[in-house]
């Protein structure tokens, strides 16, 4: 994990302009998921991209990264500490779907499958009173993740961590 949300490129590249120089898919492919967005602008091209099987989600993610400039967080198989998973509240890590992965000095690292989400970083600012790093990884990732850390009986650990009963 590398670079922070604040070193995206000026003129970045569209996800399907980075998937297509990757050689994930094809011209073809990019125009038919592009004419499905069109008819259904609820959906998210990665999305599209994904429920045609013409890529996986991990395939997203690290083409988001590489759109966003940011390090890409292979979940759910990444350990992360206890003690790091402690620095968000159980209640902000459910509600805003972001999960920490790593903690340099007064940094800590989070992911986020919308990182770009205006008022993130305050948010999570405002709970740990440190200074926040994107990586990215996939919502879905991120839920199986959350969902995992809280089966592991954490939650009693992280409400007395945070003061709570």
């Amino acid at each position: 994990m590398e670079e922070p949300l604040n070193r995206q490129k000026e003129h970045a590249k569209s996800l399907g302009e980075i998937l297509l120089e990757a050689g994930h898919i094809l011209k073809e492919q990019l125009q038919c998921a592009l004419s499905v967005q069109n008819e259904s602008r609820k959906k998210k091209l990665g999305q599209i991209f994904v429920e045609h099987k013409y890529i996986t989600y991990n395939d997203i993610c690290v083409a988001l990264g590489t759109q966003m400039r940011l390090p890409w967080a292979g979940m759910p198989s990444l350990h992360v500490p206890q003690e790091v998973i402690m620095a968000i509240p159980e209640y902000v890590v459910g509600d805003i779907e972001v999960s920490p992965v790593e903690r340099k000095d007064a940094t800590l690292i989070v992911t986020s499958g919308e990182p770009e989400r205006q008022g993130l970083i305050g948010e999570i600012t405002r709970y740990t009173r440190l200074k926040i790093e994107w990586a990215v990884a996939c919502e879905g990732c991120i839920k199986v993740t959350i969902n995992r850390l809280l089966r592991e009986n954490l939650t009693s650990d992280w409400c007395s961590y945070h003061g709570k009963k």
